[in-house]
């Protein structure tokens, strides 16, 4: 059980620790494959699709100001809240940070208000890498609202039906994966499934549970012991990371270019 579970934490930071990877292997797996990451490169602008000229109005500001923040490099003194993956992609590619995050504004929620996404551009030619949201944003009485983050440890990723896919690691034993909706007003995550691992006994890291609940909550006591087989379980993931679907970007050094 121990070996099973570390075996599927390499899967899970494989996915989320490189903000645009190669999907990784299979739960089942005998050794998990490490992540690929290519040179950057950008994304040819025929595959994008540009905003119109109102829905690109009520972001440009928050658009520009990321970008601002980007331009400052590894000189950046201060990481302004909700920019961590932001930051933690400016250090890994500093030189090409503005060509290698792009947005997409599009409208989650169903309420006629778009939302914000900013994530990793895909890796060119390669439709098996998946992209790490980066920041989630939307509208809400003239203002602009942070709805999610995502860093290493923290994948936030778009599903083929338009909910969002979380999934991350807090140590060797505790993983999480989870299916999230936004609310009508688009402010609010609102969890449909939410699975994770922990003891059963605390301390015991050789008998480990799987834990299942529609709140949202990191708590084994508020939450369902699953009755299923390491296989069963683990398969639900997988099933989710088959269906994630990456978002249509344009590249942000495209914003004044």
């Amino acid at each position: 059980m121990k070996r099973n579970i570390l075996v599927i934490m390499t899967l899970i930071l494989a996915l989320v620790l490189c903000a645009c990877s190669k999907a990784p292997a299979p739960a089942g797996s005998a050794e998990p494959a490490a992540a690929e990451t290519a040179a950057p490169t950008e994304t040819p602008a025929a595959e994008t699709q540009q905003p119109n000229d109102e829905d690109f109005a009520l972001y440009e500001a928050k658009l520009q100001e990321i970008s601002a923040f980007i331009q400052q490099g590894n000189d950046a003194e201060e990481v302004p809240e909700g920019y961590t993956g932001i930051r933690e992609m400016m250090s890994n590619i500093p030189d090409d940070a503005l060509s290698q995050i792009g947005y997409q504004i599009k409208d989650l929620s169903g309420d006629g208000v778009p939302e914000l996404i900013v994530a990793a551009m895909p890796l060119e030619g390669d439709v098996d890498s998946v992209c790490n949201i980066l920041a989630l944003f939307t509208v809400k009485d003239g203002q602009v609202q942070q709805v999610a983050e995502g860093w290493a440890r923290n994948g936030w990723f778009l599903l083929n039906d338009g909910s969002l896919y979380n999934s991350g690691s807090n140590g060797a034993a505790y993983a999480i994966f989870a299916n999230y909706d936004l609310s009508e007003d688009g402010t609010e995550l609102v969890a449909r499934d939410y699975y994770f691992t922990y003891e059963k006994t605390e301390g015991n890291y050789d008998d480990i549970g799987f834990y299942h609940n529609t709140t949202g909550m990191y708590d084994k006591n508020v939450s369902e012991l699953l009755d299923m087989s390491e296989d069963a379980f683990w398969g639900l993931m997988e099933n989710y990371q088959s269906r994630i679907e990456n978002p249509n970007l344009t590249a942000l050094s495209a914003l004044n270019g």
